[in-house]
C-alpha cells in the first residue's frame, strides 16, 4: 500500500491538545481537567499522547460544549495512590 493511500485513510488528522486549547480559547490544563472530570470532547490516547478527533470536537461544540453524552464514561485514573486498605500488620 502506498504511503499517500495510507495518509488519505487517516484524514482528517487528529487534533493535539495545544491546538484545541487555542481554538477554544482555554488553557491546555483546562482540557486535561475536563478529561479527568468527564467533561469536554472525547479524547483518545495514541501511545502516551492525548488526541482529539475533529468529529468529536464538532459534536461537543454543537451540543453546547457542556459535559459529554450520558453514555460516555468518566476517565478513570490508571493507578491508585496510597497503601492498600487491608494491609496486614507486622508482628514484632
Amino acid at each position: 500500500m502506498a504511503f499517500g493511500t495510507i495518509l488519505h485513510m487517516f484524514k482528517p488528522p487528529l487534533v493535539r491538545p495545544e491546538d484545541l486549547a487555542e481554538f477554544l480559547g482555554v488553557p491546555v490544563s483546562t482540557l486535561y481537567m475536563w478529561r479527568y472530570q468527564g467533561k469536554g470532547p472525547k479524547a483518545v490516547k495514541v501511545g502516551r499522547h492525548l488526541r482529539y478527533h475533529p468529529a468529536e470536537i464538532e459534536a461537543w461544540v454543537e451540543a453546547g460544549g457542556s459535559g459529554r453524552a450520558p453514555n460516555e464514561m468518566r476517565h478513570q485514573p490508571t493507578r491508585s495512590i496510597g497503601l492498600p486498605k487491608n494491609k496486614p500488620e507486622r508482628s514484632t
